[in-house]
């Protein structure tokens, strides 16, 4: 009877193995380490044949770079378990790069296109045609255009004005002045630049893919705009024109910031690179002291994509170099991603969607294009919980291409917790909700937010604005630190720990601890927000900032038929299950809507930055307008730095 359980149980378990060097996925059958297959893909294929059967599947996976063309891909409910891991000392990548001959093979590139000064300097080598086959089609796409690693270290696209290819920090030329016109082609504006860009030499070598990136019109969004068309370019470089159909989102204002992209005659600098997309040739100023193999991001695919499924764990796998996500989770429950690393992607590192008790635990996600972790689990309508959980990991030097809004976490759903995570060094936001959806009862705890916002404005580490179905949501026992203005204006726009913004409501800030942070909590207009038992040190401006924006220039949104009013009546606010989660809101409409009102802000510890003692203050409201918007201030105390230690 024993003989016959254990053969039963073993039945219904399975290992399979995966060695790059060692296997076969012809003749071998991958269920042992004699007999590994040689790539994932086809370990996948084994578990979806099996996957009606009801096994328990372990995929270990032995080193190596295994490159991925194609998503692996687990489609369908499984009735069992699935784990994707290591082996036990081993580090295997999933990569979607395609790898460059060693740099000892290039040679030296005469292309005329390329400064005298670095004659001798810059190389050049063939591009694989696989790389060329992924991205030639879609060359004009932002968001497609590739990057170049060395080892641990992200190139620079051959840029002007030049920035170090080993700093986080761009340079840029400010925008000195913007005239509004209208010419034989139809409306334009002159662009007037405080540095000459030295277009004429981009005439004379025929620059044809160049990009603008950079602060156009706000310090708080970047955007991206071709120059296709030479004509627009002044020859002595003091401005371009840009028709008033291709104006970026946000504008073009004075005091903007830009710098150009993907410029050959400007790869004079260690680290840069350009490719020549019609020769199939890419040219390379190699850094000194720097060694690796050579890889370019190039797959537009999620790495593994996992739908329809449940119970099925990935742990102990890096991946690298893809223009999409690393993993991508839609519509399954049960999944745990742990102890991975995400690095040196174009993409995002994990997006979840439309998914329950997913687990994000112990991952490292660094230099990354654009955020670390999107999470839109739970459902808004019904208020039923997502449970997803993202914690302890640590997210770094993400946002570094499209620098704006790629947050470490991006958020929406409902009942999900953020805590314990790292998350540091980057351009713009920490912690961002998704502002085309909605969040409540997330909860965000324990998290260390620092070094951020360092090429920005007007944005906070944490960030949500403009919902009034945004609500419950939970920012407790954080530590913020080093976010400050470093762009150099001060010209009423602030960095803030925590911003509301917009009319957010129904939050609550309780027992974060700030330090050196410009401003710490700013409350933009919105009501019903709880700021209550913070630490707020050495701040340089505000402890917070609290203002009526709703009864000026933000007044549209909050009025009777405003946005907010349909975004309650698209969740059937004044009807059960949201009537009884928040009551309060059935009567908002008849209670001074753009008003600010039931606030609370209570007893909060502060103390003001020395070199700021005589400028900073707790809060720029005076307590006559906190009471006639029907809120309160109370028992906030001024503490000695010392007494805090």
């Amino acid at each position: 009877m024993v003989a016959l359980l254990l053969t039963v149980v073993s039945a219904l378990q399975l290992s399979l193995f995966v060695d790059q060097t060692r296997g076969n996925d012809a003749n071998f059958d991958g269920r042992s380490l004699e007999t590994p297959f040689a790539s994932i893909s086809r370990a996948v294929e084994e578990v979806e044949a099996l996957k009606a059967l009801g096994v328990d599947v372990t995929i270990s996976i032995a080193n190596g770079t295994y490159l991925i063309r194609d998503s692996m891909t687990l489609d369908g409910a499984h009735s069992s378990k699935l784990k994707l891991t290591a082996l036990p000392g081993h580090s295997p990548v999933i990569s979607g790069g395609v790898f460059l001959n060693q740099i000892s093979t290039w040679k030296v590139s005469h292309h005329p296109a390329i400064a005298a000064r670095v004659n001798g300097l810059v190389l050049e080598s063939r591009v694989p045609q696989e790389f060329l086959e992924v991205y030639v089609s879609k060359l004009d796409q932002e968001r497609l255009v590739p990057s170049l690693y060395v080892g641990s270290h992200r190139m620079r696209h051959a840029m002007f004005p030049d920035s170090r290819f080993d700093s986080e920090r761009l340079n840029f030329t400010r925008i000195s002045r913007v005239t509004r016109n209208y010419g034989e082609n139809g409306a334009y504006v002159l662009v007037e630049l405080d540095q000459p860009f030295p277009f004429s030499v981009w005439k004379q070598n025929r620059e044809s893919h160049v990009w603008l990136h950079g602060y156009f019109g706000f310090d708080w969004a970047d955007e991206f705009l071709q120059l296709d068309n030479p004509s627009y370019w002044s020859n002595d470089g003091k401005s371009l024109i840009v028709p008033n159909d291709k104006v970026p989102e946000f504008g073009i204002r004075e005091g903007g910031r830009i710098h150009a992209i993907n410029v050959l005659s400007e790869l004079d600098s260690e680290g840069e690179f350009f490719i020549d997309y019609d020769l199939g040739t890419i040219y390379f100023f190699p850094p000194k002291n720097i060694e690796g193999e050579l890889v370019l991001s190039t797959a537009d695919i999620p790495l593994l994509k996992i739908s329809r499924s449940r119970g099925i764990q990935v742990s102990g796998l890096a991946f690298a170099y893809s223009s999409a996500q690393g993993i991508q989770i839609e519509q399954s429950s049960n999944i745990e991603v742990s102890q991975c690393h995400f690095v040196h992607m174009h993409g995002m590192g994990i997006v979840v969607k439309n998914s329950s008790n997913v687990r994000i635990l112990k991952n490292r996600f660094e230099d990354l294009g654009v955020g670390a972790v999107s999470i839109a689990c739970g459902d808004t309508l019904s208020l039923s919980p997502g449970s997803c959980l993202v914690e302890s990991n640590t997210m770094t030097r993400f946002a570094q291409w499209k620098r704006t809004y790629s947050p470490a976490i991006l958020w929406s759903g409902v009942g999900n917790d953020f805590r314990n995570n790292d998350i540091f060094d980057a351009p713009h936001t920490g912690i961002l909700c998704d502002s085309s959806v909605s969040g409540q009862f997330n909860n965000f705890e324990s998290n260390v937010l620092h070094n951020l916002a360092w090429e920005t404005n007007d944005v906070g580490a944490w960030y949500c604005g403009a919902s009034w179905i945004t609500l419950g949501n939970r920012v407790r026992y954080n530590h913020f630190f080093n976010i400050t203005n470093q762009i150099g204006k001060e010209d009423g726009v602030v960095v803030v720990g925590v911003y509301l913004d917009d009319e957010l409501s129904g939050t609550l800030v309780e027992e974060n601890y700030f330090d050196n942070v410009d401003v710490c909590v700013q409350l933009g207009g919105g009501r019903r927000n709880a700021i209550r038992k913070n630490l707020f040190l050495n701040f340089a401006r505000f402890g917070i900032l609290y203002d009526h924006r709703g009864e000026g220039w933000d007044s549209n949104r909050c009025a009777t038929g405003g946005l907010f009013q349909k975004q309650l009546e698209s969740v059937n606010y004044k009807d059960m299950p949201w009537s009884r989660h928040f009551p309060e809101w059935i009567h908002t409409f008849e209670e001074f809507p753009c008003v600010p009102i039931h606030n609370e802000i209570v007893e909060n510890l502060y103390s003001f930055r020395k070199d700021r003692a005589d400028a900073a203050k707790f809060i720029d409201a005076s307590n006559d307008s906190i009471s006639s918007w029907k809120s309160i201030i109370a028992n906030n105390i001024k503490v000695p730095v010392e007494s805090t230690k």
